[in-house]
Formats: structure tokens, sequence, C-alpha cells
């Protein structure tokens, strides 16, 4: 079946809110090295993508010897579709593709019209919704 693609932003949006969640809870700030290294990151593109989150108003950030970036949000009420959707600019559905673009996805033969395609869309982000970080 065809894979979900999705950028390396929003993967490693996913993993830094993941390795932050519970400093929503305690008030702490983590650095980005420490979370680069533990879940093997490049800490450049990390913080890249942490200043993206930060101004989306997902992440907080402190200078300091103590600084470094918490969840400014409860990851109970933080979707995966929010997060999804400030990376991603498509619909789901232009993400369903097979792992070489020039090949047909073999779903795509056995599919319903447009319409169909539209309702898959649909439900997919309805679950995207129904994800949370907690």
């Amino acid at each position: 079946m065809c894979g979900m693609k999705f950028s390396k932003k929003t993967d490693y949006a996913i993993a830094l809110i993941d390795a932050l969640k519970l400093t929503y809870f305690s008030d702490t700030f983590t650095g980005l090295s420490q979370i680069a290294e533990k879940n093997r990151l490049p800490k450049m593109f990390l913080e890249k993508v942490a200043h993206i989150l930060r101004d989306e108003g997902i992440l907080m950030s402190h200078k300091g010897v103590h600084g470094g970036y918490r969840l400014a949000r409860d990851p109970s009420a933080l979707t995966l579709h929010e997060v999804i959707n400030i990376f991603e600019r498509t619909s789901v559905m232009a993400r369903m593709r097979p792992p070489k673009t020039s090949k047909e996805c073999p779903v795509a033969k056995f599919s319903e019209p447009e319409k169909r395609w539209r309702d898959i869309d649909t439900r997919i982000n309805s679950i995207f919704k129904e994800i949370t970080f907690a």
C-alpha cells in the first residue's frame, strides 16, 4: 500500500513535541542538544523546527544556563492535525504516493472516483484531529 509522506520538518516536529510534552507540566526547559542526542536528530535542523513551533505558539523558549524549550500548550489539547498543518500545505491525499513518484500507486486503480478520495481525505484529517500528544 502507498505510504503517507511527510516532510522531515513534520517528522522532527512530532519527535520534538513528544520529547517536550512533560515540560508543560513541570514548567522546565530542555536544551535541544539533549533532545537531538537522545533521538539521534541533527541539532541544527531541530533548531529550525523549534523556531517555527515557537513562532506558532506551540513551544516557549528561554535563553541562558537553564534555558531551552518547553511545550507552551497542554499536550492533551494539541493535535497531530495542528502540527502537520504547520509544515504541510497540501491535503493529506496529495501526500499519498508511492516511494518513487514515477510509479502509479497500486491502490489508485482500485479506488472510487475523486469524490471518494475527498471523503478519505476528510476521514484521515478527522483522525489526525483526534490524536493528541498526551
